[in-house]
């Protein structure tokens, strides 16, 4: 199911993004892209992604654009998932098929980040029906939420499914933040998890 409520300037409320998450939660989705973030900490997000993760409701959310170690700028709801278990934050890292993985310089991280996935000039759908290409923590939230959706097909749900995505996800890839366990996400590794 598609939730919107950020408008086309991509600005919108955490009541909305609030009120998104628990429609998702209450009609039975099993994984939320939440690619969206801001500075701005609110118990009331906190407890309705709590609540989620507690309904078995895996979460994603995208970590930052801003290059900054997310451990002196936090970024909401992102934060969250440092104590919310079934929770992930999403770092971007780099898409050329021809060189290692290492993650973008302009993705935001710290000690909450435990996953990184593809975010640079990933195509994808842009306003007014359009297509383009676009890089960010946005895409690669929405990547790593794919990749769970493929999981909880196998039968795996919130914290479960997390866990098996951070138990298959690559060897730590080089970073600006000194970061030693922030992986890639891998699809084939966690189906083989889950079979």
């Amino acid at each position: 199911m598609i939730l919107k409520f950020l408008g086309s300037n991509g600005r919108g409320s955490i009541s909305n993004a609030i009120r998104a998450l628990n429609y998702a939660v209450e009609h039975g989705a099993n994984v939320s892209s939440n690619s969206y973030g801001g500075t701005y900490k609110t118990e009331t997000a906190r407890v309705a992604f709590e609540n989620a993760a507690a309904a078995g409701h895996a979460i994603f959310a995208a970590a930052g654009n801003s290059g900054k170690n997310l451990k002196s700028w936090p970024s909401y709801p992102c934060e969250f998932a440092e104590n919310i278990t079934g929770m992930l934050c999403v770092a971007a890292s780099t898409s050329d098929p021809d060189r290692p993985a290492s993650l973008a310089d302009w993705s935001d991280a710290g000690s909450v980040t435990k996953i990184a996935a593809p975010g640079v000039w990933i195509y994808s759908t842009f306003l007014a029906g359009q297509y383009n290409y676009m890089s960010g923590t946005s895409a690669s939230t929405a990547t790593a939420a794919g990749v769970g959706a493929l999981i909880s097909s196998l039968g795996e749900a919130g914290g479960n499914l997390t866990e098996v995505l951070l138990k298959s996800k690559t060897a730590g890839i080089p970073n600006n933040f000194n970061l030693t366990d922030v992986g890639e996400i891998d699809a084939l590794g966690a189906v083989e998890i889950s079979r």
